[in-house]
């Protein structure tokens, strides 16, 4: 019985620890400056219309909340637009697996500079270990002026700027993120490399833990629970 109790006990204390979030971030200055970056991508001729960067999921800060990338618009003194996107990644054919987990909406407001620009207010639950990949494109935009921009691009020499995955484009310029299930080409140029960009992720809400008070109540009850069960049993016997 003693086992028991304290099990119980156990269970109503569990979930009290709390995790720290985990922030992704290659724009640091011993990462990033703006002399690294690679482009062009938009909508003008010979331009790439999307990037991506693969990231692992974290342990156990499994919910996406936020990401952007270091981009420099407007280098044709035009307003960028992009959309935002997150995907399931096969990190083995180096493609996006199933339907987008996230379509964000067209983005407009793109001038004057570098500047972090991507998703914020994301909630976006996620497997433990899993790739995905954080993508910006012009693909599904129509616009009347072409336009393209630079992304910041993070290399450290022979080590990762980030260890979980890389920066990755793909070439097709279909008009839609179908090609997305294609094949992607990595950057590398002799180094891996990574975008400069930041991804937020926190865990996933807990069930509430009751108050102490509300504990030590319930505690009390169990074993007042138990030792009238004692008593009836030895009333029994007797």
């Amino acid at each position: 019985m003693k086992r028991s109790l304290l099990s119980g006990f156990g269970l109503l204390l569990a979930g009290s620890v709390g995790v720290a979030d985990t922030t992704i971030d290659t724009t640091g200055p011993s990462l990033w400056d703006t002399s690294n970056s690679f482009g062009k991508f938009g909508n003008a001729a010979n331009a790439i219309a999307t990037f991506g960067q693969v990231v692992t999921v974290p342990a156990t800060d499994t919910r996406l909340t936020a990401f952007k990338f270091e981009l420099n618009p407007n280098l044709n003194a035009t307003a960028t637009q992009l959309r935002f996107y997150v995907f399931a990644w096969d990190n083995a054919a180096y493609h996006t697996t199933g339907s987008a987990l996230h379509t964000g909406a067209i983005q407009t407001s793109f001038l004057d500079g570098w500047q972090l620009a991507g998703l914020d207010s994301l909630s976006l639950d996620l497997t433990a270990g899993s790739k995905i990949i954080l993508v910006g494109s012009t693909e599904e935009i129509a616009v009347s002026v072409a336009d393209t921009v630079e992304v910041g691009l993070a290399i450290t020499g022979p080590a990762d700027a980030y260890a979980g995955g890389a920066a990755f484009v793909t070439t097709f310029n279909g008009g839609d993120i179908s090609w997305f299930a294609s094949p992607w080409s990595e950057l590398n140029s002799g180094e891996h490399s990574d975008f400069a960009f930041t991804a937020d992720f926190t865990a996933p809400p807990v069930p509430d833990v009751p108050e102490a008070g509300t504990v030590a109540a319930g505690f009390g009850l169990v074993v007042a629970s138990a030792g009238l069960a004692w008593r009836r049993t030895r009333s029994a016997r007797a």
